[in-house]
């Protein structure tokens, strides 16, 4: 019978065309997770070498020699791409906050006086193993330099591990000014989300963003349909391209989410969290758009992960193997 991903313990190992049931056991037992108490504890190690100044950069060699497992971990459990992605989002969410944790901070400052929030794909949870992480730190009524510490305490780390961070240290109301001039950040910060410090600062964000969305739905959306009228263009304007990019392509995962973007900033809300979605697809055209979303995902994350780098473009020598 067809193999099914159930998500538990049980992996599905593809092998010369046949699919193998193996045994795992879960990435937190092994202390893999950045939530277990061993990932924890040589973190923490790790840190305190390197404040001792015993060991330069032993933060940045651990989560070089981790990643690499927490980025493989899920392909042992799960078939479905966009479970893999979430999965992902999940342990980076886990790193991020073990960091924020644990990372000494400047003398005279708080940890609360810094909020970080995740945005763009990394803001939706979805996440594919190499893609780059958005983060967005707000502060209050500190100068930006005394916090300067705190936010290097984290993004150090993060850089020297090897993944490709992009990164904005605002306040909250410094990130909504800067976002109505640049259409880039303002998508980005469309999809922000908590992840730790200051809960008060990033509603205080979500309520100057909302005021600006309300007041220009019409302008996101007209600048939308250009860019993606532009990135059609740049595309080739068709959909049959033998070397397509999951991504950035006709019918990609790019133009999904311009359906899901075009939604939230009109309506305030996720696709499913409102019924205003009935005003706009029927229940087969919401399953379509799942469907469709779901494929592309699965064949983006194994793109990554049989490339071993973030590659979005589905060339001729990779196919046979993503077909597999």
């Amino acid at each position: 019978g067809a193999a099914r991903d159930n998500g538990d313990r049980t992996s599905l190992r593809y092998l010369r065309g046949h699919f193998r049931v193996t045994s795992q056991t879960p990435s937190n037992a092994r202390g893999i997770s950045p939530k277990s108490a061993d990932f924890t504890k040589a973190l923490k190690d790790a840190l305190d070498a390197e404040q001792a100044g015993q060991s330069y950069g032993a933060v940045g060699k651990l989560l070089r020699e981790r990643l690499p497992i927490l980025r493989k971990d899920p392909f042992e459990t799960m078939l479905r791409g966009d479970r893999i992605a979430r999965h992902h989002a999940q342990s980076i969410d886990d790193l991020v906050k073990t960091l924020f944790n644990l990372a000494p901070i400047p003398k005279n400052t708080k940890r609360g006086e810094v909020t970080v929030c995740a945005v763009g794909g990394y803001g939706r949870r979805m996440l594919a193993p190499y893609s780059d992480v958005d983060l967005l730190f707000l502060y209050g009524t500190s100068d930006a330099e005394e916090i300067r510490g705190q936010v290097d305490s984290l993004l150090y780390p993060l850089w020297d591990s090897g993944i490709k961070i992009g990164h904005a240290v605002h306040t909250p109301k410094s990130a909504v000014e800067f976002c109505k001039e640049d259409m880039v950040a303002r998508t980005a910060f469309l999809d922000a989300r908590f992840l730790c410090g200051s809960k008060k600062k990033f509603k205080d964000f979500e309520k100057h963003f909302d005021g600006l969305r309300r007041r220009t739905i019409r302008e996101f959306v007209v600048a939308k349909l250009e860019e993606q009228e532009a990135r059609q263009t740049r595309a080739g304007e068709t959909r049959y391209l033998v070397e397509p990019d999951v991504k950035e392509g006709n019918g990609g995962l790019r133009d999904l989410q311009m359906l899901r973007w075009l939604f939230k900033y009109g309506f305030g809300a996720e696709i499913g969290a409102s019924s205003a979605i009935d005003k706009v697809m029927d229940a087969s055209e919401r399953r379509a758009l799942i469907k469709a979303e779901q494929f592309l995902w699965s064949v983006r994350t194994q793109l990554h992960d049989l490339r071993g780098y973030a590659d979005e473009k589905l060339a001729f020598d990779i196919q046979p193997q993503i077909a597999a």
